[in-house]
């Protein structure tokens, strides 16, 4: 529209009586084109800046829901999560209740194994050291006995000093002073 109506214009201007207004006219045509022009851009200008300001209020308020989003979806998560941990230290108190139990039961068992064996191992020893010292006893009351009953008559007149030494195994000294100490 702005188009045909300039071109009636210029039509009109170019007739040679209006020349001079035709002049004018057209300065002041393009004078009030130019501030159009202007007006237009600025109006241009100034949309394209609200509409940049709408974009990075929408791209804003975009990523503050984004960011509530991501933060619901990490508490949900969380939550989940620690249900799930909750779920899972349950089970392993459960789980390590149930061991504890197998333990002390294998524990009491393999104590009461150890304790047998050891009574066991103690009846033994005390066996060997009863039949070991029966056999000592048995040895050295034969041993005193024998040497009682040979202290008598060996220590007569009938041995020589040298030979009462040699069959009691002691020292002549010891000889003669038995035989001094005999009555």
């Amino acid at each position: 529209m702005k188009g045909a109506l300039f071109a009636v214009l210029v039509e009109f201007l170019a007739q040679d009586e209006a020349k001079p207004m035709a002049e004018r006219i057209t300065s002041e045509v393009q004078t009030i084109l130019k501030r159009l022009e202007s007006v237009v851009a600025k109006a241009i200008k100034d949309e394209r800046a609200k509409i940049a300001e709408q974009k990075a209020e929408m791209i804003e308020g975009m990523k503050e829901e984004l960011r509530r989003s991501v933060i619901a979806q990490k508490s949900l998560t969380t939550r989940q999560v620690n249900q799930s941990i909750a779920v899972q230290e349950q089970e392993n108190q459960v789980l390590l209740a149930s061991m504890e139990r197998r333990l002390n039961a294998a524990g009491a068992a393999a104590e009461a194994r150890v304790v047998a064996k050891q009574d066991k191992l103690l009846t033994e020893l005390s066996a060997a050291i009863d039949r070991l010292l029966a056999e000592r006893l048995q040895a050295f009351a034969f041993a005193a006995v024998k040497q009682h009953i040979r202290e008598r008559p060996i220590f007569d007149a009938h041995h020589t000093n040298r030979e009462l030494a040699s069959i009691n195994g002691i020292s002549i000294r010891e000889v003669k002073r038995r035989r001094r100490a005999a009555p």
